[in-house]
């Protein structure tokens, strides 16, 4: 089934289902596009720009896909290869936001390698910031990053931790060119 959805450009809805896929839905169509390259649920997805999506999985790894093709702009992963739970892009740019199961707040870029090597990639923008309990939802707004964190997973209770609060984590954002 469905987990995870954000709606694509031009009202067309991008799902992350349990079966391991990432669709975009052509609704006007009656038809959708389907990537498949997580190893287990894809549990996040987020909508960047008319042609990108990112999505996130219970494997840990990030795609950046574009609806031109069916193999992944970019990969990356986490670090303990710890379940993505949430992910979240800021529309128009190449920064996206993730977090999972291991309390750890993430911030990606993507872009260009090096002269030599021109390939796309997914990189870490900044330090993790380590949050207490699970990340279960994250929301960019023009000045404000909110991120909903829990005693446990927001789909069931696998990662409890009872000296935990559930609660809202909002990080001021900035704007200017490093």
């Amino acid at each position: 089934g469905v987990v995870s959805m954000d709606l694509h450009h031009k009202g067309r809805p991008a799902t992350g289902g349990a079966d391991k896929t990432v669709r975009v839905w052509k609704v006007d169509r009656e038809t959708h596009l389907v990537f498949n390259r997580h190893t287990a649920s894809a549990d996040a997805v987020t909508v960047v720009d008319q042609d990108r999506i990112v999505s996130g999985g219970q494997d840990g790894n990030l795609f950046l896909w574009s609806n031109a093709s069916k193999k992944p702009l970019a990969t990356a992963s986490t670090a303990s290869g710890g379940w993505i739970s949430a992910v979240r892009a800021i529309r128009r740019s190449n920064t996206v936001f993730s977090g999972g199961v291991d309390g750890i707040l993430r911030c990606w870029r993507f872009g260009r390698g090096a002269e030599e090597d021109n390939a796309l990639r997914l990189t870490e923008a900044m330090e993790p910031v380590p949050v207490l309990g699970c990340v279960n939802d994250i929301a960019v707004g023009r000045r404000v990053l909110a991120v909903a964190v829990g005693k446990e997973h927001k789909l069931g209770r696998w990662y409890y931790e009872r000296s935990y609060k559930n609660g809202l984590l909002l990080f001021p954002l900035s704007y200017r060119e490093a």
